[in-house]
């Protein structure tokens, strides 16, 4: 990555109007073209000039950007169309402040949370007032500055760029408000003076909640985790868990964020939770989702039984619901490998452990790579020595695929067209962009690649892991961050896969699947926002997060979107993108069939109508990876009575019973 300069951008306007997303609007109040007012004398303008009232009609007028020389580089973003004076009249004199004054309209009532952000060509600094009170300074002094007070720097807008100040005002008003700025010299022999200003207005909104995560059932001592899906609102938002239901409820401490979680599950923590979230505008309150903690009287559950491609060495990763007894982990006969429909073999070498993952080293003639394999599993324990029996305990082992390749077409979002064409913002300050279901038809806005990498680069170089096919062209020297959006297919499934993204990136990105974070490379930990710059300046790297677990995958299309961010320290003069999406999507053998009989306290099958044992079974031989139900209500709760099959219990007149089976996850 090559370093230009140290400035970036928010937001540049090219024309007023409003632009509303999903969860905030923007308002466009003041171009680079904007007409100003200006005083150039030996002295500050008489009166209170930053005030409200105060009349300028005696001062110049012309629209900006306004200076000297009338060929200063302003970077593309404006040129000098009013001219100022560098001398006083008597042609020595240099004047070494001026002072600007404008107005704009804000058209409705200031909300909670509304701030303003100033887009600035200055030089060489300036302290910026609003209606009389002051709103910021760049390049200043401290204290209250004087007509020769100097600014703190003497460089060109082409050495420390635009310059983007956020504020929340506390004095912005309906209706008329005026701007009033003083431009200083950075020394008394300067050859320059610049002013122009892009103004906008961020009015956030109340947060959203979307979805409803399904209840959770799992049992003491493992982790208990609820995750939200909430988009801010635009404003910074604070998170309150609630345990009961809304209106008879108590609030949860310790629990402040968008995901309710407990690495170590007790009974007590059973019950109903919801989530309210909230900001400056308002807040909104989440569906309710009941928990359910129960003793931990049953053997570890497979989850996945994924083959990994580590060249001539193939091994299969295990993960089971719960952390393993080490001692019964690691012997290589509690795993059995068939090829489907057959009794062929295939030979299990080594299993090494890691809390609730077995690795296991395959082999032998019966390995085919890609062929249809049953894992069974016997004689696992979990740490309170609850073990898994022959010979239900079966998946299917999954291979990843490809979905998506390198060379695949994929979109972007077109910075140049959303600045200069219709004067919008061109960053997002919610994930709404990240969502299936956005619209991204327009053809300008999101522009069509041709595959491979995506770049800007003066002399883009050439990468090992996928062709450079697209040149996005809309690269801008304090532009941080860019976004993609990649569309692929995936076959039928539950939603819950494991994925393999290979990726090339300069500098940093964060990954998400239908609208959901999956990963992030070289970014900081914590919320990320559009200014949020990448960790490290690095080259175009190609790397590979592996065994990502999502449990949101669609069966058909699904959008994983990206956004690049440069790093900070300067803005960089190349940008790099390409991606690569592989699964292993976990395939139940067979959906079961829950069978009822009556039968004898002892299990065997009676037609006495007097008898009170029933029996429940169904097919856990061929369809492993079912547990069974039960509750006293249609409706729920539903309690964890069985992992196997057949389970029998007493049953009493008039007092109903409902059963279901649910595959383990």
């Amino acid at each position: 990555m090559r370093t230009l300069r140290a400035s970036f951008l928010i937001g540049v306007l090219t024309a007023l109007g409003v632009w509303t997303a999903s969860a905030q609007t923007e308002l466009n109040l003041l171009t680079f073209t904007n007409v100003w007012r200006y005083y150039q004398s030996s002295n500050t303008p008489p009166g209170t000039w930053t005030a409200q009232g105060y009349n300028d009609t005696s001062w110049a007028s012309g629209p900006g950007a306004l200076g000297y020389p009338s060929d200063e580089n302003l970077l593309g973003y404006a040129t000098v169309r009013t001219l100022l004076n560098r001398y006083l009249p008597d042609g020595t004199t240099q004047i070494i402040t001026y002072y600007f004054r404008t107005t704009f309209n804000y058209p409705s009532n200031v909300t909670p949370g509304t701030t303003l952000v100033l887009s600035n060509l200055v030089d060489d600094g300036c302290v910026i007032y609003l209606n009389g009170a002051e709103l910021t300074r760049i390049a200043m002094p401290t204290g209250t500055p004087a007509y020769a007070t100097l600014a703190s720097r003497a460089d060109d807008i082409a050495e420390h760029g635009l310059e983007v100040v956020t504020v929340t005002p506390t004095n912005l008003v309906r209706g008329v408000n005026t701007l009033a700025v003083e431009v200083h010299q950075g020394s008394t022999t300067s050859s320059d003076i610049i002013w122009a200003m892009a103004l906008k207005a961020v009015i956030c909104s109340k947060p959203q909640i979307m979805g409803c995560p399904p209840d959770v059932t799992v049992s003491v001592g493992s982790p208990l985790s609820i995750q939200m899906t909430v988009n801010s609102g635009g404003c910074a938002p604070t998170y309150r868990w609630y345990k009961g239901v809304p209106g008879n409820a108590t609030l949860v401490a310790g629990q402040s964020t968008d995901r309710l979680y407990y690495p170590s599950a007790v009974t007590s923590y059973s019950g109903s939770y919801f989530l309210v979230a909230s900001n400056v505008v308002g807040a909104v309150t989440s569906c309710v989702v009941n928990v359910q903690v129960i003793q931990d009287i049953f053997p570890p559950g497979i989850i996945s039984a994924i083959a990994q491609e580590t060249g001539t060495s193939n091994t299969i990763q295990v993960v089971f619901s719960e952390n393993l007894l080490r001692s019964s982990a690691t012997n290589p006969a509690s795993y059995i490998i068939t090829l489907l429909g057959t009794t062929n073999q295939v030979v299990v070498s080594n299993a090494q452990h890691f809390q609730n993952t077995v690795t296991l080293r395959v082999g032998g003639t019966n390995w085919m790579w890609g062929s249809n394999y049953v894992l069974t599993v016997q004689g696992v324990c979990d740490t309170r020595t609850n073990c898994l029996v022959c010979c239900s305990n079966q998946v299917m082992i999954a291979f990843f695929k490809d979905l998506f390749p390198y060379e695949g077409i994929s979109k972007f979002y077109d910075t140049v067209w959303a600045r200069d064409i219709i004067g919008t913002n061109y960053v997002f300050w919610d994930q709404s962009w990240a969502m299936p279901d956005y619209n991204d038809s327009d053809p300008n806005l999101w522009p069509t690649g041709s595959g491979g990498v995506y770049y800007y680069d003066l002399n883009p170089s050439a990468q090992p892991c996928a062709p450079l096919n697209t040149d996005i062209g809309c690269y801008y020297e304090d532009v941080l961050t860019y976004y993609f959006r990649t569309k692929f297919v995936a076959p039928t499934n539950t939603g819950r896969a494991t994925l393999q993204i290979n990726y090339l990136v300069d500098d940093g990105a964060v990954f998400y699947l239908n609208g959901v974070e999956v990963g992030r490379v070289n970014m900081p930990t914590g919320t990320i926002t559009p200014v949020t710059p990448a960790s490290t300046e690095t080259e175009a790297t190609c790397g590979t997060s592996t065994n990502v677990v999502v449990t949101n995958l669609r069966s058909g299309t699904n959008v994983l979107a990206a956004e690049v961010h440069q790093v900070s320290s300067a803005a960089s003069a190349d940008v790099y993108y390409g991606v690569k999406i592989r699964a292993a999507i976990q395939e139940s053998l067979k959906q079961p069939i829950l069978k009822v009989s009556r039968v004898t306290s002892a299990g065997v099958p009676t037609n006495t109508v007097r008898n009170t044992h029933v029996q429940m079974s169904w097919d856990s031989t061929n369809s492993p990876g079912w547990n069974l139900y039960m509750a006293t209500n249609i409706s729920g709760p539903w309690t964890l009575v069985a992992t196997n099959s057949p389970f029998r219990t007493n049953v009493t007149t008039r007092a109903a019973r409902f059963f279901n089976l649910r595959q383990r996850l």
